[in-house]
């Protein structure tokens, strides 16, 4: 028996007790592990642990992610109580592990407050985050609301002095750049991306605002409902003389509705993992020249 089997035109390899999609590195749905089970099952046979192996050798090592089966209902909400997909044995672990293989570098994720998770590149990046080190480098950010899952490049600024760790300025450098905003537009066209400015003032009571850039002929701001035509270089000026004590998330990226998102299974890594490989030159372009 070969290492890896073919099934309806995927090929598809035995982890542990389950199966992964050779291709995509992620387990196939429920209909497609069962046919497998069907039809291979029993060239596998349990081991003294437990687990299914080869007869003829020993089970592939166990990868990042191998637990994620999909996200289901009670994920779609800011109280990750009782979740899993947060952990490195499912869809964050699959995430780091996907655009790792992909790229043939090393990523790695933390799990921010509530139900996101973010990706990023060391030495740029650190899963411990110590320090709050992530917090003024760009990063991929993958979250979760009540209705939807979304998935984007991200960075902030903050509602207070910069030092020289904040790629915030950089940012701003690249979008006034046409290579990279001519780029950007025919990523956003292929993928259906749009950027998400949210703008968080303090003081007692914080008024939140939000701010859509969507691409169009020409590039369009909507605020409030209403949509204004905008240049990259323009809306670069903007974000760079922005009120200093305001903190401003920067969303670049894309969504997919929670219904969507469940049906997918683990196969919802794939398109958010093909976003992230898009946005990779503005996410390169953001570094710190050292």
């Amino acid at each position: 028996m070969a290492d890896v089997v073919e099934y309806n035109g995927e090929k598809y390899e035995r982890s542990g007790s389950t199966w992964i999609n050779a291709r995509t590195r992620v387990k196939p749905p429920l209909t497609v592990i069962s046919a497998l089970e069907q039809r291979y099952g029993s060239i596998f046979t349990p081991s003294k642990s437990g687990a299914s192996v080869k007869i003829s050798g020993a089970s592939p090592k166990p990868y990042p992610g191998r637990d994620f089966t999909g996200l289901k209902e009670h994920d779609f909400s800011s109280d990750v109580t009782g979740t899993t997909w947060r952990r490195a044995t499912t869809l964050k672990g699959l995430l780091a592990h996907r655009l790792s293989t992909t790229t043939n570098r090393n990523f790695e994720t933390y799990s921010g407050r509530g139900a996101r998770v973010y990706i990023g590149q060391p030495p740029r990046f650190d899963k411990g985050n110590l320090g709050q080190f992530n917090l003024p480098r760009a990063k991929f950010r993958f979250s979760l609301d009540e209705s939807a899952a979304y998935y984007s490049f991200y960075i902030e600024r903050p509602n207070h002095e910069m030092d020289d760790q904040w790629e915030w300025p950089i940012f701003l450098d690249a979008l006034r750049r046409s290579e990279m905003t001519d780029y950007l537009e025919k990523v956003m066209a292929e993928h259906n991306l749009s950027m998400v400015v949210e703008r968080s003032t303090g003081g007692a009571t914080p008024v939140h605002s939000r701010v859509e850039v969507s691409l169009g002929d020409p590039l369009t701001r909507t605020v409030g409902g209403i949509s204004l035509p905008i240049a990259w270089a323009d809306l670069a000026d903007e974000l760079e003389n922005a009120v200093a004590t305001d903190w401003y998330d920067v969303f670049f990226g894309g969504q997919m509705a929670k219904a969507d998102a469940i049906a997918a299974g683990a196969e919802i890594a794939v398109p958010v993992i093909e976003v992230y490989v898009a946005l990779l030159p503005l996410y390169h372009a953001c570094a710190k020249r050292l």
